[in-house]
């Protein structure tokens, strides 16, 4: 057998693969996708040869930036005060020299609720009590849309436009109701989207909605796609696809692996 050629694919895979998981397992997935069997110190000396790191993410801890009884002064404090109010009764009590955008990190981070739901409460009196029917007065009146009236700029059913993000919507509905044409193209031909999903362009071509550009995968098969340093676009057209499903499967294998490890514990 000669020599293995490794293409920019084979290393943009075996990049996203290291510090998620083991180097044995990264040679036994390698061998899954592309049928090429690597030992688990060949992986190691590919990853050395182009300074991909080998740390397995799972072999360490952080520490926690602050001890028990700080965090409890936050989880009480953010009850009443937003970071900001927070940030010099904190650093005057611990002798710290926090800023409040980091005591809004660790809030968000670690999931810690005030418990406010920004709604009114039972007995809360509304800003615009006893004002129903007020009027700015003055010329108000004549300037405002009448009844029926069409604006100008009003675009019928069917027109489509490409959105500020390079994405083509068409109107569907009046008065204003649009939707990608992308989705509909999928939607067309398959079941609707499920929740977690969306639709994705094979080649990087928001424009092009053809039904064979388009592939449904999940949010965390999108973000190992993304964090390849080839993006999908830039691939030969017959291994994008076969990308796609090796991320699709990492995704998979990822979402099994966190749910047996609920059910071990």
């Amino acid at each position: 057998m000669g020599r293995f050629l490794y293409q920019p694919h084979h290393i943009d895979f075996i990049d996203s693969c290291c510090g998620e998981m083991s180097i044995p397992d990264v040679a036994r997935l390698f061998h899954f996708v592309f049928g090429r069997k690597l030992t688990p110190a060949a992986v190691k000396c590919v990853a050395t040869r182009y300074g991909i790191s080998v740390e397995h993410k799972d072999s360490y801890t952080r520490e926690l930036k602050y001890n028990a009884e700080q965090i409890d002064w936050i989880k009480t404090a953010y009850r009443t005060m937003t970071p900001k109010q927070m940030c010099q009764p904190f650093n005057e009590r611990f002798g710290t020299n926090e800023t409040w955008n980091q005591l809004r990190a660790f809030i968000h981070n670690h999931g810690i609720q005030s418990g406010r739901t920004g709604r009114f409460e039972k007995g809360s009196t509304s800003w615009n009590k006893e004002k129903k029917g007020w009027t700015a007065g003055g010329r108000s009146a004549e300037t405002r849309f009448q009844k029926g009236n069409i604006p100008d700029n009003h675009k019928p059913v069917g027109t489509e436009v490409i959105d500020s993000y390079g994405y083509r919507k068409r109107k569907v509905a009046e008065p204003n109701q649009w939707e990608f044409v992308h989705r509909l193209v999928w939607e067309k031909h398959n079941d609707p989207i499920p929740n977690g999903k969306f639709v994705r362009f094979i080649d990087g071509d928001k424009a092009n909605c053809k039904l064979n550009n388009l592939i449904l995968i999940d949010r965390a098969a999108n973000a190992i796609l993304n964090r390849w340093v080839t993006p999908l676009s830039k691939l030969e057209p017959e291994v994008r696809k076969s990308m796609v499903g090796v991320a699709m499967l990492r995704s998979a294998i990822s979402a099994r692996g966190s749910t047996n490890g609920k059910e071990a514990s």
